[in-house]
């Protein structure tokens, strides 16, 4: 992984400029309780466009989040996001390959650490593989 000069500035930029609404604070996102903070900080660079949300599930349990800034029709102004992937333990955190938005699959696929080396769109395989013979 190499240093990236431009994206630093162009973050130190960001966060140096004040907000629309005067609260310096309003430019740094707000991080989600728990393990969520750890979650966004190991997680891989988000593609261009996106952003990453974790959202606790329970005490063991988060989801990832993948968030798309574009606004679609077909969303009637709702925020678009795809299932990354599930967070699961207390202690020990595993990342788990997602089945649906709902459920994830039982064995873990790596460690929270190693998270951040995975694909920034998402773990999810389709098992479909083809619409029509």
């Amino acid at each position: 992984m190499t240093l990236d000069i431009g994206a630093l500035q162009a973050e130190n930029d960001r966060l140096s400029t004040e907000s629309q609404t005067g609260d310096y604070l309003a430019n740094f996102v707000k991080m989600p309780e728990g393990n969520g903070a750890l979650v966004l900080r190991l997680l891989p660079p988000a593609p261009e466009g996106y952003h990453f949300e974790v959202e606790n599930v329970s005490k063991l349990i988060s989801k990832v989040w993948l968030v798309h800034h574009a606004d679609y029709d077909y969303a009637c102004g709702r925020v678009v996001k795809t299932i990354h992937s599930f967070i699961k333990g207390s202690k020990n955190l595993t990342v788990h390959k997602p089945k649906n938005a709902a459920n994830a699959y039982v064995k873990s696929f790596c460690t929270l650490e190693e998270l951040g080396n995975q694909s920034g769109f998402s773990l999810y395989v389709p098992s479909v593989t083809k619409l029509f013979d």
